[in-house]
């Protein structure tokens, strides 16, 4: 819930939201095991849409 508090300003409307305050949790590596929730279950990072816009240096080498 501290992630919602301090991502939201606006209490009315959280919960249009939580799409994209769950895809950052997943992305965000544990302190524990230095793996995100993605990596852990599915054995591999997703993109966000960070990612998509901004390119990575490793997806410039990628074919479309």
């Amino acid at each position: 819930m501290r992630m919602v508090r301090a991502y939201l300003v606006d209490e009315e409307d959280w919960d249009l939201h939580l799409c994209c305050l769950a895809g950052a949790y997943r992305a965000t590596p544990c302190k524990s095991t230095s793996l995100s929730p993605n990596m852990m279950v599915m054995g591999r990072e997703i993109r966000q849409p960070a990612d998509v816009m901004f390119r990575h240096v490793k997806d410039t080498h990628e074919s479309d």
